[in-house]
């Protein structure tokens, strides 16, 4: 198994969780992140004056895949995701080495 990261922007979120769930994966975490990439900081207006935004909100995706399906959702969420624009995000794609189920205890090792 493998688990795919995506770092979005926020308005692309309904897009992106559409694509997934036709995609029939229908465990998905979300997370508000902030944090910057090649653009670095930007230039903005606030209450009328010029402020330097250090930091972009994104949203976390993660979910978690079989080896199979790491293709086509890297390929569905970068399609959902894309504006065009400096800053639209980006997907990591890493190994699943165990996964615990709390409530029981049980553990699936994944072999990477």
């Amino acid at each position: 198994m493998r688990t795919i990261t995506a770092f979005i922007r926020p308005q692309q979120c309904d897009q992106v969780k559409l694509v997934l769930v036709q995609l029939g994966i229908i465990d998905i975490t979300l997370s508000d992140v902030k944090g910057f990439g090649r653009q670095q900081g930007s230039l903005q207006q606030y209450r009328g004056s010029d402020a330097e935004i250090r930091l972009h909100r994104k949203l976390k995706v993660e979910v978690k895949v079989d080896e199979e399906m790491v293709a086509p959702v890297v390929e569905k969420i970068t399609f959902a995701a894309r504006t065009g624009q400096v800053g639209d995000g980006k997907i990591f794609v890493s190994p699943l080495q165990k996964v615990v189920q709390v409530r029981t205890g049980e553990e699936r090792v994944e072999l990477a």
